[in-house]
């Protein structure tokens, strides 16, 4: 129903009552009601004028309204005092419309406060939001693996929490300016349009937590046949190693329901994002007594001039100084590499360690290996994964 609107919701407390119901409470969404003999009565709702914890109207005004006919009923909702006539002919609490209207400067002033707290919370949300993205290095690397798309669709669901506070503002607004112009309430009834609104945004919530739900479904970890579990054509580390008996490390978990990350073994977890429709990382680790491993992270991009600074950015993030995984090792020494097939090869080594990077239209391919191989009789197979 909202409470923005006194006239409709003066007439709907008077036509419950026509059908044996009388306002006992009412709320933000709902009111109660107690039975009683149907009768033609009139409600009349006084703008709560001062703040109070539970507020209810002075015994002056409830003995000066009771002598014009009119009994007190119940505070709605903090906002308005309740007065309810028998008689018909009792008189109108008001006959000055602009003396009314004053009466609804503090309700206006209170919401117009409530309609600027969810506002600037919205703004701020979406602004520190693209402020991280702005001061997060690498850039590209953290554009490419951030969902806009969500943050949009439930940055629109909150939206209704200030349009909300917004609607309640403008009613009390245009009924006060009415009142300035001298021009006093219009009873009449309305369709109660909020209220459908409030299902569609409330359906339209839940489609979206469900799409979201079927989306994220979508990401998984999962062990096995690495090569089946992969859309491209997957360089093993049995073809790096060229030992072709060589096993891999079925995937593991410390504990029951570590997250991907936990996982020690060979896996492949794939998502997604706005930017890059298909996202995997292969890791392969060979089993003991061997201790070569293999990681590849592939980006199939929406759009190709992406690849190159995504490229720049993850070889920036592998050989960063701070990075935990090796922060041991004493610096990365840059390899020339280059191959015809490839828009792009970057190419890194330190202690043990290569890192390639192939780019070719919008796919990126980043592995890194550890091990005795060189980078250089792999490529064929790196950028075989770029290739299309």
């Amino acid at each position: 129903m909202g409470l923005n609107n006194i006239p409709v919701l003066e007439l709907w407390f008077e036509d419950m009552a026509a059908k044996d119901l009388y306002l006992k409470d009412c709320m933000e969404w709902y009111a109660v009601f107690t039975p009683g003999p149907p009768a033609q009565v009139r409600y009349r709702l006084e703008p709560v004028d001062k703040f109070q914890y539970d507020p209810h109207p002075t015994q002056e005004q409830k003995e000066l309204y009771a002598q014009s006919g009119w009994q007190y009923v119940e505070t709605v909702w903090r906002f308005y005092y309740a007065f309810l006539a028998t008689d018909p002919q009792a008189p109108e609490l008001h006959t000055d419309p602009v003396t009314q209207s004053y009466a609804l400067d503090r309700l206006v002033r209170r919401r117009g406060l409530e309609v600027l707290g969810p506002i600037l919370a919205s703004l701020a949300l979406v602004c520190s939001y693209f402020f991280r993205i702005g001061l997060s290095a690498p850039f590209w690397f953290t554009v490419v693996n951030s969902n806009f798309s969500l943050l949009l669709l439930l940055f629109l669901l909150f939206l209704w929490w200030p349009f909300f506070y917004f609607w309640r503002f403008w009613g009390l607004f245009k009924l006060r300016r009415q009142l300035r112009r001298g021009i006093p309430f219009q009873r009449k009834r309305t369709t109660p349009w909020l209220r459908c609104v409030f299902l569609v945004t409330l359906v339209l919530e839940l489609a979206a937590l469900l799409l979201i739900g079927y989306l994220y479904l979508n990401i998984w970890t999962k062990d096995g046949d690495l090569a089946a579990l992969v859309d491209f054509p997957l360089l093993t580390l049995q073809q790096v190693e060229q030992d072709p008996d060589l096993a891999l490390e079925p995937m593991r978990e410390f504990f029951p329901g570590t997250p991907y990350h936990g996982h020690i073994g060979s896996y492949v977890d794939y998502h997604w994002s706005d930017l890059a429709p298909e996202i995997y990382t292969v890791y392969q680790c060979a089993d003991a007594p061997s201790s070569a491993s293999l990681t590849i992270d592939y980006y199939h991009l929406r759009f190709s001039f992406i690849a190159a600074p995504l490229a720049h950015d993850l070889m920036e993030r592998e050989t960063a100084p701070d990075n935990r995984l090796y922060a041991q090792l004493s610096g990365w020494t840059p390899l020339e590499l280059s191959h015809p097939n490839a828009d792009l090869i970057l190419g890194a080594k330190s202690s043990g360690i290569w890192l390639v990077c192939a780019v070719r239209g919008s796919r990126v391919v980043l592995a890194e290996y550890s091990g005795t191989a060189s980078p250089q009789d792999c490529l064929d197979g790196i950028v075989a994964m770029v290739a299309g």
